[in-house]
């Protein structure tokens, strides 16, 4: 199928997955597909190997499809947005994906899971209707906030580097991603202590 300027559409990726999401028999292994794309191109950390014409990118619409059916897997989006994303030229995938699925889903623990895993700061702002939005949840919900903290742990314990590649703290991003706020701000005493407490016990288990 073309355009109206006799470019390419390409539908095949959607509609594959939209209708093999439907098959519980098939889950399986439209899981294994779905974590392989999302490998990929945490591998590559190119959004350009990822393009497979000049407005579409592989992938993005299998992990939609697949969270839709499941919200567990809203992780493997977050996975794929890699840190040095180029949204100049695809910023829909991280624009309007996670807004699409919150809006399907409502405010969930998956999405505070999908927060931690993401490496991409604008990602995680995009992932609910405001900025700061996850703070006031935070702050109304302290059980999620402490589940948060544990998969914060969890997870960069086993990172390579607590380094962005500007150079700055990832548990500091983290935290000025809660709040809504700039990297270089001053955060307030409760989040400044919340950070700096969190980042300690990382520090002692990674020694």
């Amino acid at each position: 199928m073309k355009d109206y300027y006799d470019h390419p559409i390409y539908f095949s990726e959607s509609l594959f997955f939209s209708s093999t999401c439907s098959y519980p028999n098939l889950k399986e292994k439209v899981v294994k597909a779905c974590e392989m794309i999302a490998k990929y191109s945490k591998k590559e950390n190119d959004t350009w190997s990822l393009w497979v014409d000049d407005e579409y990118l592989a992938g993005i619409d299998a992990l939609y499809f697949l969270a839709k059916k499941d919200p567990n897997y809203l992780y493997l989006i977050a996975e794929y947005i890699i840190p040095d994303w180029d949204d100049e030229h695809a910023p829909v995938v991280i624009e309007d994906y996670f807004k699409k699925l919150f809006k399907y889903y409502g405010m969930r623990k998956e999405f505070i899971k999908a927060f931690v895993v993401s490496d991409n700061s604008y990602a995680r702002g995009n992932m609910f209707p405001e900025w700061g939005y996850i703070k006031e949840h935070f702050e109304k919900n302290p059980d999620d906030y402490i589940y948060f903290k544990e998969l914060t742990i969890k997870k960069y314990v086993n990172e390579e580097s607590l380094t962005t590649e500007y150079g700055g703290n990832r548990i500091k991003e983290l935290y000025t991603d809660i709040l809504g706020s700039d990297y270089d701000e001053k955060l307030p005493e409760y989040w400044n202590n919340e950070y700096e407490g969190v980042l300690k016990e990382i520090n002692e288990k990674r020694n």
